[in-house]
């Protein structure tokens, strides 16, 4: 009977510590759900950033600070919003659950080792490293790992990151609205420099060097003329090289504060180019869509008709 009684006592230690082990498991689970998936970005972390790899198997993709201004490795400046956007997303993070540890289940998670990583560098160290997965059925959240862990976790959604370098190179590289321009001038090399300026008192524009017998077409939407550097969007920027291109056109902007813009377009068989004569953009030309080609490919004929006889007479009399 005693060796019956020291079995049970054995058995109801082992059943106590079982439950132990759930309880303060299930506590641990508890206290990990809900919080920030990654703790370590919850401070001003951005601002000390210089590097950001995006890696999928042995190919790396990586944005890198210098002097505070954010580059493409190897390549051209970097557009910060999709970049700012993912930061962000990382920081507000907050796990939901979590799931798999087996290393096995990953691939279906889009969570392999050689799946997509994005790794967070400070002056050559590693801040933060982590794989983002697939979009889970539940709405509004994702898969994701740390590089170098098994736990896996669904997590509030992160939106899908590219990874080529195009998609992360800056696209607007302009953006001066007419209300910035006070005067512009084109020359397709055609005819005559095609000269508008705003009028300092009313706002007005108007068109300049009217050649005489002619008049300013009625109805012409200078606002869209003046409007050439606002948005000013490219598909691609390459380094300087203008061998067998041809200047098509040259456009001048006087803005307000008095400086110049000065804007060339080329052509190459069916592709356009442009260079922009701004420090910034120095040894760079880009590569524009035709539309952008035929906003500022403009010439005298485009805005000028025949003079009407009361025109013609007012002349006379002046």
């Amino acid at each position: 009977m005693f060796n019956n009684m020291k079995t049970l006592l054995g058995l109801l230690l082992l059943l106590a510590g079982f439950v132990f082990y759930l309880v303060n498991k299930n506590a641990s689970d508890d206290s990990e759900a809900g919080g920030f998936w990654l703790p370590e970005l919850q401070n001003d972390f951005i601002g000390g950033l210089t590097e950001i790899e995006i890696s999928k198997g042995n190919e790396v993709m990586s944005l890198q600070k210098k002097d505070q201004v954010w580059f493409v490795a190897g390549g051209f400046y970097a557009d910060t919003a999709p970049m700012m956007s993912m930061l962000q997303a990382l920081r507000s993070a907050e796990t939901v659950e979590a799931k798999t540890n087996n290393p096995e289940n990953f691939k279906q998670l889009s969570l392999a080792d050689d799946d997509l990583k994005v790794t967070l560098k400070t002056g050559g160290e590693v801040l933060v490293s982590v794989h983002l997965g697939k979009k889970s059925s539940a709405p509004g959240a994702s898969f994701a790992r740390r590089a170098g862990e098994d736990q896996t976790w669904l997590v509030t959604a992160i939106d899908e990151v590219a990874f080529m370098s195009e998609d992360w190179a800056l696209k607007t590289v302009m953006d001066h609205d007419a209300e910035d321009v006070a005067r512009v001038q084109i020359d397709n090399g055609t005819d005559a420099v095609v000269e508008i300026s705003r009028n300092a008192t009313d706002g007005n524009w108007q068109l300049l060097n009217i050649p005489e017998g002619k008049q300013a077409k009625m109805d012409v939407p200078w606002i869209q003329l003046a409007s050439g550097l606002s948005r000013f969007t490219i598909d691609q920027a390459l380094p300087l090289e203008l061998s067998e291109k041809v200047l098509k056109v040259t456009a001048n902007y006087q803005l307000t504060d008095a400086s110049f813009v000065e804007v060339k377009l080329y052509q190459h068989a069916a592709d356009y180019y442009t260079t922009i004569n701004t420090e910034k953009y120095a040894g760079w030309m880009f590569k524009v869509p035709s539309y952008k080609f035929d906003a500022l490919n403009k010439s005298m004929l485009d805005f000028i008709e025949d003079a009407t006889e009361s025109v013609v007479s007012e002349d006379d009399n002046a």
